[in-house]
C-alpha cells in the first residue's frame, strides 16, 4: 500500500470514528480538541486529513446521508418496482430507520435541522444532503421504476419525505413507553403511500436506470 492509499485508509477510519462520536455526543460538543482526545490522535492530525472544522463536518454529514439512503437504494435496485413493491421496501426502510440502534443518529439529524434553520448558509451542505439529494433520489425511483409521471414526481417525493421525517421527529419526542404508538403509526404510512402511487402512476417504464 503506497502513501496515498494509507492516507485515504486512515482518513476513512477517522471519518467512521468521528461519525459515531457525532451521533453519540451531538453537534454542540464537536471541537477538534474533544474529538481528537476521543479518537486518540492529535488535533493537527484531524486538520491534516480534513482541513477546517467545517470541512470535517461536511464530510460527516455526507456520510450520515449515505448511510440513511444506502439500505433503500439497495432494496430499490430492481428495474421496475411498482407501487406495491415500492411500498414493501418503504416499510422495510421505516423499520430500519426506527430501529433503536439508530436513535442517536435520528436525534443528531434534528439537532442539525435546528442549527440549519438558524444558520442556513453554514449548513447549506447538510440541507442539500438531507433534502435535495433525497428528493432527487426518490424522483429517479418514482419515475424510472414506479411509473410516476415526471411532472408529479417531486410532489410525491416531498410527500414521502414529509411522512418519514414526521415519524422520525415524533419518535425523538415521545417517551420510550410510547414508541409502540410511533411504530404503529409508521405501519399506516405504507398503505397511504401505495394508494398515492397507484393514483399517480402512469404506465411503468423499463428504463433500467439505477
Amino acid at each position: 500500500m503506497d502513501q496515498r492509499d494509507k492516507g485515504n485508509s486512515r482518513r476513512q477510519q477517522l471519518t467512521e470514528q468521528a461519525t459515531e462520536y457525532l451521533k453519540t455526543n451531538g453537534l454542540a460538543s464537536l471541537t477538534y480538541r474533544k474529538l481528537a482526545d476521543e479518537l486518540g490522535v492529535a488535533p493537527n492530525t484531524l486538520e491534516h486529513h480534513f482541513g477546517a472544522k467545517d470541512q470535517l463536518l461536511e464530510q460527516l454529514l455526507a456520510r450520515l446521508a449515505d448511510e440513511q439512503r444506502g439500505g433503500l437504494q439497495r432494496m430499490l435496485s430492481q428495474t421496475d418496482v411498482g407501487p406495491e413493491l415500492f411500498t414493501r421496501h418503504f416499510n422495510a426502510a421505516m423499520v430500519d430507520i426506527l430501529n433503536p440502534d439508530n436513535e442517536d443518529a435520528n436525534k443528531l439529524f434534528f439537532e442539525l435541522v435546528g442549527a440549519s434553520v438558524r444558520n442556513r448558509e453554514l449548513y447549506d451542505e447538510f440541507l442539500k444532503h438531507a433534502m435535495d439529494d433525497w428528493i432527487d433520489f426518490l424522483c429517479t425511483i418514482l419515475v424510472d421504476r414506479a411509473g410516476i409521471p415526471e411532472k408529479r414526481s417531486k410532489v410525491v417525493a416531498h410527500l414521502i419525505m414529509a411522512m418519514v421525517r414526521g415519524v422520525m421527529l415524533s419518535r425523538t419526542m415521545v417517551e420510550p413507553k410510547d414508541y409502540h404508538l410511533i411504530d404503529e403509526a409508521a405501519d399506516l404510512l405504507g398503505p397511504l403511500i401505495e394508494s398515492v402511487l397507484r393514483d399517480e402512476a402512469g404506465p411503468p417504464t423499463q428504463s433500467g436506470k439505477s
